[in-house]
């Protein structure tokens, strides 16, 4: 009987990543086809970042390839969220290569691109990013001020009240990331009552 179970879980420890990943090829190519036989509008800038979101995970350079025609393309057709999102994937791949220098020098670009529109939901985010940069360093105060710059603007836009999930997740990923700080600080206590509030 042990040895069924056992050879169960390895069956399932093989077979499973490999379905996975066959689900996200299949993802890939239907969006690799999307984008040829898109017109140049805001349409194929969508596809072209979920693109380079999804290849991020099996081919970094094509992440930055996809995200890059993206960036063009949103700065063509002036369309400010497209062109903020490319930024976050590129800024995901620098942040992939450990190059967390470059990916401030992004982030600080996509603060002012968001600012300038006035994009209260982009600029708690970004706020996000740029903590996690400060975090990264070691820098846990100025981690904190900018955690807590975001969270405010969420809380502008609704809070957990707010009818958008992606405020709320934006919520969830501030109090999870100050947990991580207070962590870091060695405040277990602090990071427990953050990751509770992240839960909730």
């Amino acid at each position: 009987m042990y040895k069924i179970k056992y050879v169960l879980f390895l069956v399932n420890l093989i077979i499973l990543p490999l379905c996975s990943f066959s689900q996200n090829r299949n993802l890939i190519d239907s969006l690799e086809f999307a984008v040829i036989n898109a017109k140049k509008d805001t349409i194929k800038v969508k596809l072209l970042n979920k693109l380079a979101y999804e290849s991020g995970k099996a081919d970094p350079e094509k992440m930055l390839k996809y995200s890059i025609e993206a960036k063009d393309l949103a700065q063509q057709l002036d369309f400010t969220k497209g062109l903020l999102s490319s930024l976050s994937n590129i800024s995901n791949f620098y942040s992939l290569k450990g190059d967390f220098d470059k990916v401030f020098e992004i982030d600080k670009t996509r603060m002012a691109i968001a600012k300038e529109k006035n994009n209260k939901e982009d600029i708690a985010s970004v706020h996000n990013a740029i903590g996690e940069y400060y975090r990264e360093k070691g820098e846990f105060q100025n981690a904190i001020e900018n955690y807590l710059s975001g969270l405010k603007i969420c809380e502008e836009l609704g809070g957990l009240s707010s009818e958008k999930k992606s405020i709320k997740i934006l919520i969830a990923g501030f109090f999870n990331n100050m947990a991580l700080v207070y962590n870091n600080l060695a405040n277990p206590e602090k990071s427990l009552e953050y990751h509770h509030k992240a839960l909730e």
